[in-house]
């Protein structure tokens, strides 16, 4: 009874607690992130598709993507993030290093001379003494300036496929096959190969904050080995692939607006990510798939529009009508309005839903990080926990602790 009084006076009358200041529910989150895997964009409860903002009209082709809008700059990120992962399933290990330059020897500076533009040669000489040294490794390369002093680094992902080195993990130390400075070795993991792939959605238009890279093995790509095992598994099942889309069974993420207060319940809720080939990724796999079915069984495979439209062209088909549906469909759909009474809109131009309640607009747009929710402006950097408050304010409720005790 005292909880439900005080429950009341916080909220000035109300009893109804809105989940997102609900401490329970905030506990049962924080559990969430830490045990379940959140990777890529925003969720969807269908299978996800590929879209664009601005697509271009090709003559001879049709309507392809525009590679610049953030819509295909994720589509671009979940690619190398979902081969990445598919890498990791036949390596013998794998770890996400980070290499950063520290005194330089040759002149006695504080600042090593590399520090000031990155030189991927550097890269180039380290995984070479790996390999002469017995350790035979896969890798995927990125480079990036520091955001305080811009000094250059770079994130590296390396796929074993024999012995690991001796390392030691979450520290800085010297390794002998990086003389430049020092070494930070982790575990590789969902997370972690997303923030190696994060400067993938950085404005081209930015100078400063450009990087180098990907720069990933190529004989075979990245995942070659786990999509013909995808391929193999298909064979055995006696089925034709019907699509393109791909997921696996520990990469599983919940969507933001999924209201819980135990784990059970959020580990429920929790769906495989939906990641999806393109390029010669998706050449490579038809192509296996073919093969090996043609070896066995000596005909053709049972009925699929990819497989048949791959056989006529010798390409993975571009869809004219597919793009363009995808292109007016429309965004990520809000399970619930940002607060009671709100009126959710549709933007055609924005391609986005919004809301104009509480004399502010919201949209509802993925962030930089991944995570579907409110904000004041589309595709936000992060989520700023302030920014909820404030809106919350503007809503008519009050922050879950009192500035001024109600005495």
């Amino acid at each position: 009874m005292a909880n439900e009084k005080r429950t009341r006076r916080q909220f000035g009358g109300r009893v109804a607690v809105p989940a997102f200041l609900d401490p329970k529910i905030t506990e049962g989150r924080q559990a969430r992130r830490n045990t379940i895997p959140l990777v890529i964009g925003a969720f969807s409860d269908r299978t996800r598709k590929l879209m664009c903002l601005n697509p271009v009209k090709i003559s001879d082709v049709g309507v392809v993507a525009c590679r610049e809008c953030w819509q295909c700059r994720e589509t671009k990120v979940d690619d190398w993030v979902g081969r990445n992962i598919a890498e990791s399933k036949t390596a013998t290990a794998s770890h996400v290093v980070t290499l950063t330059y520290g005194q330089d020897r040759t002149t006695g500076d504080i600042d090593h001379i590399r520090a000031a533009v990155l030189t991927y040669s550097d890269v180039q000489k380290y995984l070479k003494y790996l390999r002469t040294d017995g350790f035979p490794v896969r890798y995927f390369v990125v480079g990036e300036y520091g955001s305080m002093k811009g000094r250059a680094h770079w994130h590296i992902i390396l796929y074993w496929q024999g012995p690991v080195p001796d390392h030691v993990l979450r520290e800085n130390f010297m390794q002998k096959h990086w003389p430049h400075g020092w070494s930070y070795w982790d575990k590789c993991s969902p997370e972690a190969i997303r923030y190696a792939c994060k400067y993938l959605l950085k404005d081209p238009a930015d100078e400063e904050q450009q990087g180098w890279g990907p720069m990933p093995s190529k004989k075979p790509p990245l995942g070659h080995y786990y999509f013909r095992q995808l391929a193999e598994q298909y064979l055995e099942q006696g089925l034709s692939p019907q699509n393109l889309f791909y997921s696996f069974p520990d990469v599983r993420r919940v969507p933001r607006t999924t209201r819980a207060k135990t784990q059970k319940q959020f580990r429920e809720a929790a769906k495989p990510v939906q990641f999806h080939m393109t390029g010669k990724t998706a050449e490579n796999f038809l192509q296996y798939f073919i093969d090996i079915w043609d070896e066995k069984h000596g005909d053709l495979p049972p009925r699929s529009e990819i497989i048949w439209d791959f056989l006529d062209t010798g390409a993975t088909p571009v869809y004219d009508e597919f793009l363009y549906s995808e292109h007016r469909s429309k965004g990520p759909v809000p399970v619930a309005p940002p607060f009671e009474g709100a009126i959710v809109q549709f933007c055609e131009k924005a391609n986005c839903y919004f809301t104009a309640t509480a004399g502010v607009r919201l949209w509802f747009s993925i962030d930089e990080e991944g995570d579907a929710g409110w904000h004041v402006k589309i595709k936000p950097k992060s989520h700023n926990p302030y920014e909820t408050e404030r809106l919350w304010r503007l809503a008519g409720f009050q922050t879950h602790v009192p500035t001024v005790p109600d005495l």
